[in-house]
């Protein structure tokens, strides 16, 4: 089965004006030479970092972004289960803390957490500026070296 000629007929007539062209003079010379320049700057762009490289990895990937957030969320409800077990010494505030007599920004911070929590609450926490501190705050000073 050959197809007929006349259905080439227009294909061998625009071969045959192809034929006579052909491309610009040092065409195939600068060829070879873009086409390694074109690699060699491949070659040197600069590399992405390890933490691109890993956000990379979930373009493709929602399920494995799913799979991190979930295994995420996970981790921070065991973490806050251990942290309200009745055995835990921080537990509703039961945990005492030794502080020093000159700290008394903490001292006012732990007597907050000992009140009963049907009790108003702290002074310092709804009137700034009027808690109960050991000593007033001492405005900072400046002495110039004499020279």
């Amino acid at each position: 089965m050959k197809p007929a000629p006349e259905e080439f007929g227009s294909l061998r007539k625009l071969l045959a004006l192809k034929r006579h062209e052909s491309p610009p003079p040092g065409y195939f010379d600068r060829l070879s030479a873009g086409v390694r320049a074109r690699i060699e700057a491949a070659e040197r762009a600069p590399k992405a970092s390890w933490w691109q490289q890993w956000l990379a990895t979930f373009d493709a990937k929602p399920i494995l972004v799913g799979a991190y957030g979930v295994a995420l969320v996970g981790l921070v409800m065991i973490g806050v289960n251990i942290a309200q077990r009745p055995g835990n010494p921080r537990a509703n505030g039961s945990a005492t803390a030794t502080t020093p007599a000159n700290a008394p920004a903490i001292t006012a911070v732990a007597s907050a957490t000992n009140n009963s929590s049907t009790s108003a609450p702290p002074s310092f926490l709804t009137n700034p500026g009027t808690g109960t501190f050991a000593s007033p705050p001492t405005p900072a000073g400046f002495t110039p070296n004499p020279k």
